[in-house]
C-alpha cells in the first residue's frame, strides 16, 4: 500500500486502498469499449422499430405466413407520395 495509509488503522487503509483500485478499472478505453460492444454486452437503448414492407403484397404476405388475421395496413410516408412505407396493424 502506498505510505499516505499508514497513519490509518489497518483495515480502514485497505479498504480505501481497494475502492480506489475499483474506480480506477472502472474506465475502460476504447478498444476495449468496442470489443465488448462486439460481444453484444453494450445493448441497445431504444425500441425496436416496427416491420415496414414497400408494397403491399409483401406485407400482406407476411402477415399471412405469421397467422395474422384482423390487421390493416397502414402507409407510414403519407408526405411522400412516390415512396411507401406499410406498416401492418392490428384491429
Amino acid at each position: 500500500m502506498p505510505p499516505i495509509f499508514s497513519t490509518l488503522p489497518e483495515e480502514i487503509a485497505k479498504l480505501i486502498y481497494i475502492h480506489q483500485i475499483a474506480i480506477i478499472m472502472v474506465k475502460l478505453h476504447t478498444r476495449q469499449k468496442r470489443k465488448l460492444r462486439m460481444q453484444g454486452l453494450g445493448g441497445r437503448n431504444r425500441k425496436a422499430r416496427p416491420k415496414t414492407f414497400k408494397t403491399e403484397e409483401a406485407a400482406k404476405k407476411y402477415a399471412e405466413a405469421k397467422g395474422l388475421k384482423n390487421y390493416k395496413l397502414v402507409d407510414l410516408a403519407i408526405s411522400r407520395p412516390n415512396v411507401k412505407k406499410i406498416k401492418i396493424v392490428l384491429k
